[in-house]
């Protein structure tokens, strides 16, 4: 697993990974099909909020 920073140079750290085992671990490890398409990302509003009332 690699870490980035922005005024640093990268971590990369070796992360120890357990055994499946139990009610997960005839789970698939990754999902079947093409990941699901995700909404756009919309802009925040522009301006102010002002009271209403």
């Amino acid at each position: 697993m690699t870490f980035t920073f922005r005024e640093a140079k990268p971590v990369r750290l070796m992360v120890p990974v357990k055994t499946r085992t139990g009610h997960f671990a005839n789970l698939p490890s990754a999902p079947a099909g093409p990941p699901a398409s995700a909404p756009p990302v919309t802009a925040p509003p522009t301006g102010s909020p002002s009271p209403t009332g």
